[in-house]
């Protein structure tokens, strides 16, 4: 898996859009374009998709890593350049996944013929907030095994 996605994140570089819509576009929702890698960071991260959410002053972004790379040091450092990049409207999500049978999810927004819902597969997730109480992450520093840890950066969860 390590050397496809290092494949896919040379590929974006390069500036080819990967994968399509997420939401419909309509007045009060604005999408950001095709699939980007970050530059500058010592990990291979892929912005899958950036919805913006006008009407609740909102923004969710979805990034694609690899597993290993999903360390507290990296979320921290991937976080903190995502909530710079989208400083404004003040509500932000950002999830990362790191398996490309969630990628289905992330392209329809919906789980590919129930199997991602149903799977007994544990995957890597790390999910970002913030918002005027609380900037936080959640992650499993201990994966494969089960198990979450929230990192508060500020206020309260």
């Amino acid at each position: 898996m390590s050397r496809i996605f290092t494949t896919i994140c040379m590929i974006l570089i390069l500036g080819v859009p990967v994968i399509g819509s997420l939401h419909p576009v309509g007045r009060q929702a604005r999408q950001g374009g095709g699939t980007t890698a970050l530059s500058g960071l010592p990990f291979c991260a892929l912005v899958l998709r950036v919805f913006v959410d006008e009407a609740n002053s909102s923004t969710r972004v979805y990034v694609l890593m690899e597993t290993d790379n999903v360390t507290e040091a990296n979320l921290r450092i991937l976080f903190e350049r995502i909530s710079r990049q989208h400083s404004s409207p003040s509500s932000l999500e950002a999830t990362v996944y790191t398996d490309v049978d969630q990628l289905a999810f992330v392209a329809t927004g919906q789980a590919h013929s129930g199997e991602w819902d149903r799977s007994s597969k544990l995957r890597q997730l790390a999910y970002y907030r913030r918002d005027a109480q609380a900037e936080l992450f959640r992650f499993n520093p201990d994966y494969p095994a089960a198990g979450l840890k929230t990192v508060i950066l500020r206020g309260r969860d």
